[in-house]
């Protein structure tokens, strides 16, 4: 029997999409660049949400620090809009075909993950 996929690990999925399309356009495909520009130490406040997701990504993405994350979402941000729609349009049809792959093998996962439960549930019994 399958479990239904929250809200919440939809969400965590999107946001691992948007990750990768950021590395993949911004880095050509290279997610682990060294950074050559001097930085400069800035304090913002966020939410507890957003506390919570960059820590989930730098989980996920191991070695890539929240900062790097926060970092790329801010070079991939385009105020003005240079992006145009067909290229937007783009990425989304990308990121949402991402997605529901990813959901499909979540899915397949769980399935395969209850069925062993299940197995070894019998053989315990």
């Amino acid at each position: 029997m399958a479990k239904i996929i929250d809200s919440s690990q939809k969400n965590l999925a999107i946001l691992c999409v948007y990750v990768y399309i950021v590395y993949t356009l911004n880095n050509k495909g290279d997610a682990m660049t060294t950074q050559t520009e001097t930085l400069v130490r800035k304090q913002f406040f966020i939410s507890n949400e957003n506390v919570n997701k960059l820590d989930q990504l730098s989980k996920i993405l191991k070695g890539v620090s929240a900062a790097k994350i926060v970092r790329d979402a801010i070079d991939a941000y385009d105020p003005n809009g240079m992006y145009g729609d067909f290229e937007q349009n783009e990425l989304i049809a990308i990121a949402h075909a991402k997605v529901k792959e990813a959901i499909l093998k979540t899915e397949q996962t769980i399935e395969k993950v209850d069925h062993c439960l299940e197995n070894l549930s019998e053989r315990s019994a």
